[in-house]
């Protein structure tokens, strides 16, 4: 019997790759330049655009270096993390269409909620906030990307908490590296949702690989339906 699902925020249940993410690159290559990149905003936002498609598994500031070596002084490095990840959220911010009507129909099939989404929490909270999603939540884990917290980790914690076993959880995730491998490492039923600012993501090895995928996210009760009269 499925009592918990884990659900990503970003690119899962708001499409944040198509309303802050093009906004985050320009500023973040704004920042870069003022910090001393060599290059104008206009450039440096193509190179950042390049870099994500060419290596989308790895950080920004991360490639930057590897591109560009001693030019990427820490300040740079700083400008373009913090420009990108720490930003005011708009208030016309808006979750899928089907996020609230599906969030609501979980809870009333008496499942629990969670919420595990990486990233600054001062952001992440007003993501979070703005939706107007958390009350669906028992829980909600704001977890850093500056210090490389995991999806794993996090939802360790949450099953030892409340004592789920594995085929309890469902997973809900848009990035195969991060919650898919993180539930399929821990042996929950995962779905990828198809979308976002990491779709060209290709399965490296097993841990990647869904149980499930879907394209779009009022998809998924009929998806997991079929998927559990299959395994009967």
């Amino acid at each position: 019997m499925i009592r918990a699902y884990f659900f990503d925020l970003d690119d899962t249940l708001v499409d944040t790759y198509g309303q802050l993410v093009s906004q985050a690159h320009l500023d973040a290559a704004e920042a870069m330049t003022r910090a001393g990149f060599p290059y104008s905003p206009e450039e440096t936002y193509h190179i950042r655009l390049r870099l994500h498609q060419q290596y989308p598994r790895d950080s920004m500031e991360k490639r930057l270096v590897v591109e560009f070596g001693k030019v990427i002084t820490e300040a740079i490095q700083n400008a373009s993390y913090q420009a990108f990840f720490q930003r005011s959220i708009p208030k016309d911010f808006v979750p899928f269409p089907a996020t609230i009507p599906l969030l609501r129909q979980l809870k009333a099939q008496d499942v629990t909620l969670f919420l595990i989404t990486s990233g600054v929490a001062s952001t992440q909270e007003e993501k979070v906030r703005i939706l107007g999603i958390e009350p669906f939540f028992e829980k909600i884990l704001y977890l850093s990307s500056s210090e490389s917290q995991c999806k794993q980790e996090g939802f360790s914690q949450l099953m030892q908490q409340y004592s789920f076993q594995p085929n309890e959880v469902i997973c809900v995730g848009n990035r195969l590296d991060s919650e898919i491998q993180a539930g399929n490492r821990l042996g929950l039923l995962t779905i990828y949702l198809k979308h976002g600012e990491f779709v060209q993501l290709r399965p490296q090895d097993p841990s990647e690989v869904p149980s499930l995928e879907i394209d779009h996210l009022e998809a998924l009760p009929e998806k997991l339906h079929a998927f559990k009269k299959k395994v009967k």
